[in-house]
């Protein structure tokens, strides 16, 4: 995929274990970690968490080329299955307890859901509410709910809110950073068993909630799409109200500026829309579906301003 990987060993008895980990930098020293296990019992794991690394690999394929804020540490743990013994030692060996920049944990365990219990594509959002220390568990919440509306926004599955609870995330939580996760929503009956195979799991749910997934990293590291050979020539404008059902208002703030167009750029950088700015309104109601976009403003020879917009359901 073009990452350089780092191995990262512990022992296990007389068993040498390794975490595996790739890296992707962005313009902030902040990083997130974006961790599930990728050990298993008795079986081949096709969901636990065969599904929860196939999603991490695939954030970090996609990932690769796109410009995000915050690094991004991509980490496979072993020994979850054990005691959540990798992220462990990750944890207490490698992080260590006041490291300032690490933001966020994310974790991804067990996404593939149960086939025929599918219980309305719910998908469980995972935040801190544990009281030893319970002085990170505000922002957890706060994550975890923008994870929930995200997840609402770009995907057919029904966020609920719940607890975190025994996977990778917990030895970060225990030294007072900031936790969130997903967890499938419905019973798992060949969990730890040798039929945790592809045919069991509900593969129309699991596309959806990667496709969530990564829409999730794309906001928590503040991803960016534009590039342009041109020079932004920025000008005094405020796009109101924002978010909004579709209908934004111009402000410019000097009589100078002369913007008379406006071309709407999708999440993967394609311009999707372009139209004129009419009696200083843009009116996208009922054009495009709820979600983020970045709105270019311009008059054909010069772009004067970029504006992140969000479009939200009536």
């Amino acid at each position: 995929m073009g990452y350089t990987p780092k191995l990262d060993s512990f022992k296990l008895n007389i068993y040498q274990m390794y975490n595996v980990i790739a890296e992707k930098k962005g313009t902030s020293d902040q990083y997130i970690i974006v961790c599930g296990h990728y050990d298993t019992r008795n079986g081949v794991w096709a969901n636990d968490n065969g599904s929860g690394v196939a999603v991490i690999m695939e954030m970090a394929r996609l990932l690769f080329d796109i410009p995000t804020k915050y690094s991004i540490r991509f980490i496979n743990f072993s020994g979850e299955e054990s005691g959540l013994l990798g992220s462990t030692h990750y944890a207490n060996n490698v992080v260590g307890a006041n490291d300032s920049n690490l933001l966020l944990v994310f974790n991804i365990d067990q996404l593939g859901g149960s086939k025929g219990q599918n219980d309305n594509f719910k998908i469980k959002c995972e935040s801190d509410q544990d009281d030893n220390p319970n002085s990170n568990n505000a922002a957890s919440l706060a994550i975890t709910q923008k994870l929930a509306k995200v997840l609402g926004l770009y995907t057919s599955l029904t966020p609920v809110l719940d607890k975190a609870y025994a996977s990778d995330y917990v030895p970060f939580e225990k030294l007072g950073y900031t936790i969130t996760g997903l967890y499938q929503y419905s019973y798992d009956p060949f969990n730890h068993t040798s039929n945790d195979l592809i045919e069991n799991m509900d593969t129309v749910s699991f596309k959806e909630i990667g496709k969530g997934s990564i829409a999730c990293l794309l906001h928590l590291a503040e991803a960016s799409f534009l590039a342009s050979t041109k020079e932004v020539n920025s000008k005094p404008i405020a796009i109101y109200p924002n978010p909004s059902n579709g209908k934004f208002n111009v402000q410019f703030g000097d009589n100078s500026v002369n913007a008379t167009h406006y071309s709407i750029h999708s999440i993967d950088g394609r311009i999707i829309r372009s139209g004129k700015i009419i009696k200083n309104e843009i009116d996208l109601k009922n054009t495009l579906l709820p979600g983020i976009y970045v709105i270019e403003i311009h008059n054909f020879s010069n772009i004067l301003s970029y504006h992140k917009i969000q479009i939200i359901a009536d």
